[in-house]
């Protein structure tokens, strides 16, 4: 038996069409799904699913949020887990943590999922995306050429891997926040400007 807490996420299907006509994300999709394909079959994996640009939010946005949950919840980000839920019908994210143990959930994960509390949350994790240490260098990394990456380090995105389900791959902070690269716009534009009064 395993006992556990966690925070579902489930970005609009509808405002995610609208953000994907806002840049060409055909084009940076394309990078990042040959990248991976390309790393799988190196590895001699399978080839199972494609990962776009939506994934790379998705994962990206659920690295942000460990982050900053594990400086409020109580757990550190080697005992928090993540699930992307990606396809033609999910758009999700799961932030988890389990125990064997019946002591083993501390109650502030759940917590911290309440409106008032997750929102706080999720401003917070956006503006410490905004800035990384590791700038210029880590804001003009691009996927391709053996990279499955872009504008993601140990400084800003990446978490432990054991916490990770993709091994700190497929990850791009442009995706969730606005930055001065114009060529792919952050999902939460708009929300940054508005609520966190920060433009860029």
């Amino acid at each position: 038996r395993t006992n556990g807490e966690g925070v579902f996420l489930e970005l609009n299907k509808g405002e995610i069409k609208e953000w994907l006509g806002r840049f060409d994300s055909d084009k940076i999709s394309k990078v990042y799904d040959t990248e991976y394909r390309i790393f799988t079959e190196k590895k001699g994996w399978e080839y199972k699913n494609s990962r776009n640009v939506v994934y790379v939010l998705l994962h990206t946005l659920a690295h942000i949020l460990i982050r900053e949950l594990a400086l409020s919840c109580g757990y550190s980000t080697t005992e928090l887990k993540e699930r992307i839920y990606f396809s033609k019908d999910m758009c999700g994210i799961l932030i988890y943590t389990g125990s064997g143990d019946s002591e083993g959930t501390l109650g502030g994960l759940e917590e911290m999922g309440k409106s008032d509390n997750f929102k706080s949350i999720l401003l917070e994790a956006l503006k410490n995306a905004l800035v990384c240490s590791g700038d210029p260098s880590c804001l003009t990394t691009y996927p391709g050429n053996g990279e499955l990456n872009g504008a993601a380090c140990h400084a800003c995105s990446m978490i432990p891997e054991t916490a990770c389900e993709n091994g700190n791959r497929l990850l791009d902070r442009r995706t969730v926040v606005p930055t001065e690269v114009k060529s792919i716009k952050g999902y939460f534009e708009e929300l940054v400007t508005n609520l966190c009064g920060i433009t860029i």
